[in-house]
């Protein structure tokens, strides 16, 4: 008797699983090789991709394969050696609300690829790998994204950016020569280009960023001889700025001008003496 009582409420349990879609993944088969995960706690629903032989892989997991639910938590890509590219409609109507690709061949990011987590994708970070194409263009109808980690890459340009929510933008250790202006991110506090061998930043870059606390170009290429109004802070929190290592000998007048509310930090500059103009 009570083991007829314990398989009735397995069979009850089971039914109220498929009546209630208790199962958000789909059927392992039919996106391998990658992998749902289905968190119980948080009722969050997860992807790793990281096995998968081709953007084709990717491309049928979740064009081919009947997803419960759409809206998930994250997608994972790391140590990945043969995707090479994310093309457009690759993720379906699935979207996501952070985005990992790690330690990847992946190449370049088709403007439309990503397109189905424009309103939702809150962090992307796709660094220590080998981009060399991104839809800078597509960044202003991300009106969640507040952190974007391209680090360690081989971007080797970096256009005009415009995004009304971002946060972070961390560029640092790729190959950037040129950066096109100007920017429109009003919301930005950190970013960050250490490595990259910038020589010259646009006119104006800092102007359109009010809320800005941290700049770092460490070990970029901006010296000997930093001209006028290469640096115009308006930002009132700006709290930190790093040159370092730029072999920065001479400063222009006002080549650094600073807001007068501000209390900056220039760390580590190689000149005895720092003279910066106020706004």
């Amino acid at each position: 008797m009570h083991g007829s009582f314990v398989l009735l409420l397995l069979l009850l349990s089971a039914l109220l699983s498929v009546v209630t879609g208790q199962s958000p993944c789909p059927d392992p088969s039919s996106i391998s090789p990658c992998v749902c995960s289905y968190n119980d706690f948080f009722d969050t629903v997860s992807v790793d991709c990281s096995l998968a032989t081709s953007s084709e892989d990717l491309f049928a997991a979740f064009n081919d394969a009947v997803w419960p639910i759409t809206e998930l938590l994250d997608f994972r890509l790391t140590g990945n050696g043969y995707v090479q590219d994310l093309p457009s409609g690759v993720f379906g109507n699935v979207s996501f609300q952070s985005m990992f690709i790690h330690f990847t061949v992946v190449s370049s990011v088709h403007p439309e690829a990503l397109s189905s987590s424009k309103d939702r994708l809150g962090e992307l970070r796709i660094f220590d790998g080998s981009l060399q194409e991104f839809p800078w263009d597509a960044l202003p109808a991300f009106t969640r994204l507040e952190t974007l980690n391209l680090y360690r890459n081989e971007l080797a340009s970096v256009p005009a950016v415009e995004s009304p929510s971002l946060r972070s933008l961390y560029l640092s250790g790729n190959r950037i020569a040129a950066l096109e202006g100007p920017w429109s991110i009003p919301n930005l506090i950190f970013l960050e280009l250490d490595g990259n061998p910038v020589s010259e930043l646009p006119q104006g870059l800092f102007q359109g960023f009010e809320n800005l606390f941290s700049f770092a170009c460490s070990s970029c290429n901006l010296g000997p001889i930093l001209k006028t109004g290469s640096m115009e802070f308006r930002s009132q929190d700006l709290g930190s700025v790093y040159l370092d290592g730029n072999g920065i000998s001479s400063l222009e007048p006002y080549a650094i001008t600073v807001h007068d509310r501000g209390v900056v930090d220039f760390d580590r500059m190689e000149l005895p003496v720092l003279v910066v103009g106020c706004v």
